[in-house]
């Protein structure tokens, strides 16, 4: 699914200097250095003339933001989640632009920083009002909230968006390239589920193409249907079991094609459109049917 992953021969040799210094090997750090590459490799190709700041902000956001994940405890809603959902979003942006539309550097970094952030809200001591008292700030004015004890970060859930926005307008107030505003709009979009307001309706504006990204990298993953158990118990944390009929994550198995079809497809269209107009673009959304039709034969046994 990931091609901006696979080797190259120039690319071996920046994956090697990058992953240097992550002795004793860890799964984490190497998938965390070959992403971090990709995404330093997506943006001197769209821009090759781009100030080294701004491919040095771009690094410095996806350090931050991975680090921070892999701190994270929640099951599905991790470090491995929002490297899937970003690389699809820089597949969307290579599809743009081969398609001669118009997409600025500026696009580009506020569409991966949101991304990269569209799911920090579940990470712990992140905004500037979390405490060492247990409690953390809800994303909301100077609201804060005290988790169940015992729960896992997932139990941020109901607050994460929120948090994620709390947190980039904190880290990057003021900043000379980042809009925060449109990074919080783009966050904003990917509530799920979708709110029927007029303002999450749209789907090719920038926040929907984020949204989009989001909901393909998630669905996409050619180990979806084998992480469905991690889905099942982040939803049982916060009632989502109860409230679908949710029993087993076999139920979840069971019911995805119908899911999919119903509140997930009917979001997906320009981002899907773009996606299309790549090799690698194709591959992922040959992979995003492909789970749905082994979900459904899996559904028949």
């Amino acid at each position: 699914m990931v091609a901006q992953l696979q080797k190259t021969g120039k690319g071996d040799a920046g994956i090697g200097a990058s992953v240097a210094g992550c002795l004793p090997l860890e799964p984490a750090a190497l998938l965390v250095a070959r992403f971090r590459f990709a995404l330093g490799e997506g943006l001197r190709q769209a821009f090759p003339d781009l100030p080294a700041s701004s491919r040095a902000l771009l690094a410095e956001a996806s350090a931050d933001a991975m680090a921070r994940l892999q701190g994270c405890n929640a099951l599905y809603h991790n470090y491995e989640h929002t490297i899937l959902v970003t690389l699809v979003g820089q597949q969307i942006l290579i599809g743009m632009i081969a398609e001669g539309e118009a997409v600025t550097p500026s696009d580009w970094l506020n569409t991966i920083v949101s991304l990269l952030y569209h799911d920090i809200g579940y990470v712990r001591r992140l905004c500037d009002r979390d405490g060492e008292d247990g409690l953390v700030a809800s994303g909301i004015g100077n609201e804060r909230v005290r988790p169940q004890e015992g729960a896992s970060d997932a139990s941020l859930q109901p607050f994460h968006v929120n948090r994620g926005k709390c947190y980039v307008s904190e880290r990057y107030a003021g900043h000379p390239v980042l809009d925060v505003e449109v990074i919080r709009q783009n966050i904003e979009r990917t509530r799920f589920p979708i709110p029927s307001d007029e303002a999450y309706l749209a789907t090719g504006d920038w926040p929907g193409l984020v949204r989009g990204a989001d909901l393909i990298g998630q669905l996409a993953d050619r180990r979806y249907l084998q992480k469905l158990p991690a889905v099942f118990y982040e939803f049982e944390e916060v009632g989502f079991n109860q409230l679908l009929g949710y029993r087993t994550p076999q139920d979840l198995l069971h019911g995805y094609p119908a899911f999919f079809e119903q509140q997930v497809e009917p979001w997906l269209d320009e981002s899907l459109a773009w996606l299309k107009v790549t090799g690698a673009g194709r591959r992922i959304v040959a992979d995003l049917y492909r789970n749905v039709e082994e979900a459904r034969r899996l559904s028949r046994r």
